[in-house]
């Protein structure tokens, strides 16, 4: 595969081309992350951690997270029976030991929005320790995982 300035171009056994649109590769979902891009390391760590991470975060109630880096993603979603149109997100924190941890939950994403507000980016030499919790959510009876800033 070939990269240009205008597109994605493959090419078969015989060097032919088999699609210069790369529109299939675009799509609606916003990302941001702390990890420096530029370099490779970081390029395959999170290339890696989109595929699998070590711990879901739900499953560590009560622990303490040091957040080097983060990735964010947030993509529309539209519900098959009203129309309606809401937001996904996945987030993906990576401690200062390298370990990922992914949610899925949007009371996680909504703490670190905040968290990042006041404190700034989490970096490998300002980390940013937090607390994995839950709250009730409303008068649902459902309860919303949240990060809380250890001291």
């Amino acid at each position: 595969m070939e990269q240009n300035t205008n597109a994605l171009v493959a090419t078969n056994n015989e060097g032919k081309a088999i699609s210069s649109d790369s529109s299939v590769f675009t799509s609606e979902v916003k990302k941001f992350t702390t990890l420096d891009l530029s370099d490779k390391d970081n390029q395959i760590a999170l290339y890696n951690s989109l595929q699998e991470c070590d711990v879901r975060i739900n499953d560590i109630i009560g622990q303490t997270i040091e957040i080097a880096d983060l990735y964010i993603e947030e993509k529309p979603k539209v519900d098959e029976k009203t129309g309606e149109l809401s937001r996904k997100f996945r987030v993906i924190v990576y401690d200062v030991e390298g370990k990922t941890y992914v949610s899925t939950a949007y009371g996680v994403y909504n703490s670190l929005r905040t968290i990042m507000s006041i404190f700034g980016n989490p970096s490998k030499e300002n980390p940013i320790k937090v607390v994995v919790g839950k709250r009730p959510y409303k008068n649902t009876g459902k309860e919303s995982l949240i990060l809380t800033i250890a001291k």
